[in-house]
């Protein structure tokens, strides 16, 4: 009898502690999957080019100049910042067949259309597209247009390849910009097909 009460008991103990460790576990995972749906998606980091390319022209002349010609040209490069309101925003797309940065390009698009005050402002998209399906790159090209609608000018630059629904994507820009080498196209321009039509005509 002492024997089947210490194993009662034993076994009452090892049921609270795993029923203690079962809550504990479903309390963690529902925190885990309450931070989840509370985090945020993300945000947009603005870098400044200018700054980047001021400081490398200014180390330059600062070898070059003596100390009078260099202080004349601090002058007239902090005159040019004053009266520069012009803007050149850069974007970078890197396709898949999917368009998986589609939606960061939306985010980003939206963003320039929210921060540009002036018609003179300009996009430039650095495009790298080998293509893929139809209606994910028909969205891509979509969130381009939305730029030209706002009056914002957009440049397509193309340094490796543009083709199929990357060349869609770049034929939605102003103008294109496009390296020496590079592919440029649907995929019909860059894969040769045999015309065995014509071949079989000869041989009747």
């Amino acid at each position: 009898m002492e024997i089947f009460i210490s194993f009662i008991t034993d076994y009452g103990l090892f049921l609270a502690k795993a029923l203690t460790i079962l809550i504990f576990l479903i309390l963690v995972i529902n925190a885990i999957a309450g931070t989840k749906k509370t985090k945020p998606k993300g945000f947009i980091q603005v870098k400044s080019l200018n700054n980047k390319f001021d400081d490398i022209e200014r180390n330059v002349k600062k070898d070059l100049l003596d100390k009078k010609s260099f202080k004349l040209f601090l002058k007239q490069q902090k005159s040019k910042k004053q009266n520069n309101s012009k803007k050149l925003f850069i974007l970078d797309f890197v396709g898949n067949i999917k368009a998986s940065e589609v939606e960061s390009l939306r985010e980003e698009i939206t963003a320039i259309i929210l921060a540009s005050e002036s018609s003179n402002d300009e996009v430039l998209i650095r495009l790298e597209n080998a293509g893929g399906t139809v209606h994910e790159h028909g969205l891509a090209a979509s969130q381009i247009l939305r730029l030209k609608k706002n009056k914002i000018k957009v440049t397509i630059s193309v340094d490796k390849v543009a083709a199929s629904g990357g060349y869609m994507m770049a034929c939605t820009g102003n103008k294109i910009l496009a390296a020496p080498f590079s592919i440029i196209g649907s995929i019909g321009v860059i894969a040769q097909i045999p015309n065995l039509n014509r071949l079989l005509k000869e041989k009747e």
